[in-house]
């Protein structure tokens, strides 16, 4: 379907909107089948599930070059600290996120000048066929 510029426009704000007072939001009505869900569902929790030298592996060693890969060391914890949360009473430290990731970056063609997509080393099966 096609949309034009105010409708865009329109979703841009409600998505800012949901990101800002909530935190993120959900596409719903997407197409893709629970199936496929489910496999890169399970494939993600499979990666997640390795040992951390395995997923280590994956961590780019330049986030200059290449900013994607396995990461666990991200710290949330600022935006805690704003609202009390996390903290002894609302003073002190907080304490991090324990939170591990792995992104992928955009999908570039050999032609474009641009790096390719790195996978990891050590991957269960799947997972690179279910988040291509």
């Amino acid at each position: 379907p096609t949309s034009t510029l105010v409708e865009r426009q329109l979703v841009a704000n409600q998505i800012n909107q949901a990101c800002t007072d909530i935190g993120f939001f959900a596409i719903v009505n997407h197409g893709i089948p629970p199936q496929t869900i489910d496999v890169l569902l399970r494939s993600s929790r499979e990666f997640f599930d390795m040992s951390t030298e395995d997923k280590l592996a994956a961590k780019s060693t330049d986030d200059k070059e290449y900013p994607y890969g396995y990461e666990r060391s991200e710290v949330l914890s600022k935006g805690k600290s704003l609202d009390g949360a996390g903290t002894n009473g609302g003073e002190g430290e907080c304490s991090p996120d324990l939170k591990e990731t792995f992104s992928l970056g955009p999908r570039f063609s050999a032609d474009e000048g641009q790096l390719a997509r790195r996978w990891p080393p050590h991957h269960p099966a799947n997972f690179i066929s279910t988040h291509e």
